[in-house]
């Protein structure tokens, strides 16, 4: 199976410099569209057999969804932590 893994913060600690800018609301509304703009293009890629979103963030794992991308939640141990944990999940779902 090939699968692209999107990790994602949650939405109150991402795009920290650019919320001075634009308020946190602001920030957080960019973070949500730049999503949205990755998981489209991924949508789009071919060869792509999942696209996977790992976030803490029930309204990150919402966007996945909608998507129609894998949401996996989980609590947020850092960016290789959830890649490596991603893969592995992934890889089961693929065994099964």
């Amino acid at each position: 199976m090939t699968a692209a893994i999107v990790p994602v913060k949650q939405l109150a600690r991402g795009k920290s410099r650019l919320a001075q800018a634009l308020g946190r609301e602001g920030a957080e509304r960019l973070a949500v569209a730049m999503l949205e703009d990755v998981l489209a293009a991924l949508r789009g890629a071919r060869g792509l057999d999942v696209v996977a979103v790992v976030t803490p963030d029930e309204t990150v794992a919402q966007v996945a969804e909608r998507a129609g991308a894998r949401a996996l939640r989980g609590d947020d141990p850092g960016l290789n932590e959830s890649i490596d944990g991603a893969a592995r999940e992934l890889g089961a779902l693929a065994d099964d």
